[in-house]
């Protein structure tokens, strides 16, 4: 599915993309853009299951060093914290604040709330 999302971007883009993961679970749609071979700048992370958010902020971790060329910290320092885990309380305010957004994938049931 991620690759439905990501075709509009050429693989080793040197600016990097933004995504928006709604009901992401443990952050594996992160994984596919890296997998891909795409260089992620920001990921945001809306998911209000406590349990998934802890394991994907360990997962980020580990993501983080093994693929080094492919983001930084920065990318994902702001994963959890800068938009809240349930989607009905994200504000047109809070959207603006993270700026462009080039891919929003949506698992379930993230598509209907979307």
């Amino acid at each position: 599915m991620i690759d439905v999302f990501l075709a509009e971007h050429e693989k080793g883009t040197t600016e990097g993309i933004t995504i928006v993961d709604i009901c992401g679970g443990v952050a594996t749609g992160l994984l596919a853009a890296w997998r891909a071979s795409h260089i992620v700048s920001h990921y945001y992370l809306v998911e209000s299951d406590h349990i998934a958010r802890a394991m994907a902020a360990t997962h980020m971790e580990r993501l983080l060093k093994r693929y080094p060329n492919q983001m930084t910290r920065a990318t994902i320092v702001d994963a959890l914290s800068e938009l809240p885990g349930n989607l009905e309380e994200v504000t047109t305010r809070m959207w603006r604040s993270i700026g462009k957004v080039d891919h929003i994938n949506a698992a379930w049931p993230g598509q209907g709330l979307s």
